[in-house]
């Protein structure tokens, strides 16, 4: 005669299924590692960085509802790797703003492979005139594995 859980248990069981399944997923990291020095620096002096979102008109891809999460870690990324490459001068006349736009953003699912992906607009605009210096898109994909039960690690 075959046992069957009673409904107590199943009442317990599924809850803790469920409480289990909410985990929060790892948190993003766009810090460059090893950044060195440029042997060469800009001619302006870098007075602000700014990371937004894309308007609809201007996507080039999906942006999912909870994006937002990605715009403060990845200024303090860009902040903390021209910092360490030391890039532009801070003793210059010329006073430049850099303007990074997410354009595309594929944030992981829940799964043992996270991928994720990323179309980003950087600007780099001359704070006296308005005018664009320097425009580029990068487009930039990871991958994030879970590696065994405690641990973690790029793919």
């Amino acid at each position: 005669m075959p046992v069957f859980p009673s409904k107590s248990s199943i009442c317990l069981v599924v809850p803790l299924l469920a409480l289990g399944a909410c985990q929060d997923e790892p948190p993003f990291n766009f810090a460059v590692q090893d950044v060195r020095p440029s042997p060469s620096s800009l001619p302006e002096d870098l007075r602000s960085i700014t990371v937004t979102l894309a308007h609809p008109y201007e996507k080039t891809g999906p942006l999912p509802p909870r994006s937002d999460i990605v715009v403060e870690p990845m200024k303090e990324a860009l902040a903390d790797a021209i910092d360490h490459a030391a890039i532009f001068q801070d003793d210059t006349p010329v006073h430049v703003n850099l303007a990074a736009t997410v354009l595309k953003l594929r944030l992981p699912s829940r799964g043992f492979t996270m991928e994720t992906g990323m179309d980003c607009r950087y600007v780099l605009i001359d704070r006296s005139t308005g005018a664009e210096l320097f425009s580029t898109i990068v487009a930039s994909a990871g991958m994030f594995r879970w590696t065994s039960p405690g641990a973690a690690g790029p793919a």
